[in-house]
């Protein structure tokens, strides 16, 4: 079966109704043929089966805005008459000599019993299930916790003393009297000021983000001229959606990075919202002959930070001549920075 149900607890639940179901029946004036208390234990398993696979999945498919109390008096109804009308089916359809007497009981005795059944399945499938919640939140915690020393260690390494360095952009940009070297000091010092943030916060605006970028995409274009062309399509009621810092610059940084480009044939990297409102960024594919050096963690990184930060998953679509990822959107942050 599919392990979302919890099988094991089931049958660990069986074990303990057919032990205190026959050690009662024994215990009774009229005990039970050995053909009867197997058609009992195989009668009260298939009930508690259905039982529990019903809450499991009332339980699981449940609209989440659905009240707690709602989700009870569902569970237990529906799995209760269901349990009700599988034991009177048993009745009509098992030969009357392989039936317990006692079994044979009144409307009202066999449906308390079958919300008794009911409310005894769904107690302990809501504490396995939460349990199994609390776990996986817990190894979440531990994974973004993995995943922002990562992110820091890759910050530290593209750093150099952030403060020290910093602090004196600032003092150059008052002493350099040319004013493009100004403005290229001025945006040196836009990323190193952002860098800085970064390391202190889980989620940016993408206002913010872009900003960066621009910067970053200046400082870059500085260098290779018109061999870099960048083109940024984001309308403005896109300012306040939310996204883990370094994400468009990365992704920037690996197209520069791992394609090969000249004066001749620029490198085209486009930044656009689509249809579904996903940031794509998308750029020419032109392979290097000789990779470049380095781990690859890049894209893995933003894929892992916005699954544990955003719940979300970035697609990637490689084709021959070009390269795009998708970044979802979000107005709602699931985490605290």
């Amino acid at each position: 079966m599919i392990k979302r149900y919890h099988l094991k607890y089931w049958l660990l639940l069986v074990l303990i109704l057919n032990l205190t179901v026959l050690y009662t029946q024994y215990n009774s004036s009229k005990v039970p043929t050995l053909p009867q208390a197997i058609t009992l234990m195989f009668n009260s398993s298939i009930s508690l089966l259905i039982c529990w696979i019903i809450q499991a999945e009332i339980k699981i498919r449940s609209p989440e805005s659905w009240p707690g109390y709602y989700k009870f008096v569902i569970s237990i109804t529906i799995a209760a008459f269901s349990v009700l009308i599988l034991d009177y089916l048993a009745e009509l359809l098992i030969p009357k000599h392989l039936i317990v007497p006692a079994q044979r009981s009144s409307f009202q005795t066999r449906f308390l019993g079958c919300i008794l059944v009911s409310i005894i399945c769904y107690v302990v499938y809501h504490v396995v299930f939460t349990s199994e919640i609390l776990q996986r939140s817990r190894l979440e915690i531990e994974q973004l916790k993995q995943v922002n020393l990562r992110a820091q260690v890759i910050g530290l390494q593209q750093q150099l003393s952030p403060h020290f360095l910093f602090n004196s952009l600032s003092t150059l940009k008052g002493l350099t009297p040319d004013e493009t070297s100004k403005e290229f000091i001025m945006h040196l010092s836009t990323i190193y000021r952002y860098l800085l943030v970064s390391g202190e916060r889980q989620i940016v605006t993408l206002s913010e983000e872009l900003e960066f970028v621009k910067a970053y995409v200046f400082i870059q274009q500085k260098r290779f001229g018109k061999a870099l062309e960048i083109q940024m399509e984001i309308p403005e009621r896109y300012s306040c959606v939310k996204i883990p810092p370094l994400s468009v610059q990365l992704l920037i940084e690996n197209a520069i990075k791992h394609n090969a480009f000249s004066h001749e044939s620029p490198l085209q990297i486009v930044l656009h919202i689509d249809t579904n409102n996903y940031l794509a960024v998308i750029n020419d594919r032109r392979e290097k002959i000789t990779p470049p050096e380095g781990l690859g963690l890049g894209l893995q990184n933003i894929r892992e930070r916005y699954k544990l930060l955003l719940n979300a998953e970035i697609i990637v679509k490689a084709q021959p001549d070009r390269f795009t990822v998708f970044l979802p959107l979000t107005f709602h942050e699931n985490n605290n920075n």
